[in-house]
């Protein structure tokens, strides 16, 4: 099993597990520059795990418990969740109400959706822009554009079609 650029613990794996570099971005980009591949075993069980950030700003590895299953429910980053400490483990109780979600990548409570896209050299995909868009909107998530490359390309008219549907772009 994959995890890319995972905060995962290695109790969740059988053995330990090793950190690679993702061939794709190898083929795409060059040596180095997909690292963060978690590769590795889980163990057998179903396990969710995660990171949580306490009030006081500490980081605490949780488990969700059982019901969450039983619910078709998993934490996800983002969530706000109250925890308790049961039997030498953290787990996640509650998960509170979410104001949205995304399934990917699997993120909750999204204030704002920042979109770097080349005005040239690639050519923006036009077609994950809008739907990226599109999402977010669903969502109410607010977008911002960011487009880089600009002094190649002219973007200006082009993008201007985005601001006036209510888009922030910079």
């Amino acid at each position: 099993i994959m995890f890319h650029c995972s905060a995962i613990p290695s109790s969740f794996f059988e053995d330990k597990p090793s950190v690679s570099e993702h061939l794709m971005f190898k083929k795409s980009y060059g040596e180095g520059t997909g690292v963060g591949i978690v590769n590795g075993k889980v163990k057998s069980g179903k396990v969710t795990v995660a990171s949580t950030k306490t009030e006081d700003g500490t980081i605490i590895e949780c488990k969700a418990k059982g019901k969450f299953r039983k619910l078709a429910l998993s934490p996800l980053a983002g969530d706000i969740v109250e925890t308790e400490y049961e039997q030498g483990t953290n787990v996640i109780t509650k998960i509170h109400d979410r104001k949205n979600s995304l399934i990917r990548p699997a993120v909750a409570n999204v204030d704002l959706l920042c979109v770097v896209i080349a005005s040239k050299n690639p050519d923006p995909d036009l077609f994950i822009l809008d739907k990226l868009c599109a999402v977010a909107r669903k969502n109410g998530i607010e977008v911002l554009l960011i487009v880089n490359k600009d002094d190649i390309g002219d973007s200006e008219e082009f993008f201007a079609v985005y601001e006036k549907a209510g888009f922030t772009v910079v």
